[in-house]
């Protein structure tokens, strides 16, 4: 028992010592059911369980306060927005980002020690 429990220190000390691995990949499949295929190993597609995805590459909300530096007048409903004097003010909002992952996608990837899971750090554009 002694010898197993030494055994899986020492495994997990050298795990700890190797550094994330970076990868391309591209997006087959997109959210929900989302898999990314690796650009290293083509025949390794990631299922959605082994990905983890930052909120900026998904569609999502988010609560913005804008105010104006100006004296102007601007008023805003839910279908109409009027602006004079250039300027714009908005107390409090919601903005909807249409940002989720394509098919077809670049992305790069960070690995985990390990390789059970993966990190999408942010899409890539290759020339």
């Amino acid at each position: 028992m002694l010898k197993g429990l030494i055994q899986q220190i020492v495994v997990q000390t050298i795990n700890a010592s190797k550094p994330m691995s970076l990868s391309e990949g591209e997006v087959v499949n997109a959210p929900p059911n989302l898999k990314v295929k690796l650009l290293s190993n083509e025949k390794l597609i990631l299922p959605k369980e082994l990905l983890i995805v930052p909120q900026h590459l998904t569609n999502h909300k988010r609560t913005v306060k804008l105010n104006d530096t100006a004296n102007g007048n601007a008023s805003i409903s839910n279908t109409q927005t009027s602006i004079s004097d250039g300027t714009f003010n908005l107390s409090e909002g919601t903005l909807e980002f249409l940002d989720e992952l394509k098919k077809g996608d670049k992305v790069l990837l960070a690995a985990f020690p390990g390789g059970q899971k993966f990190f999408i750090l942010d899409r890539i554009i290759t020339y």
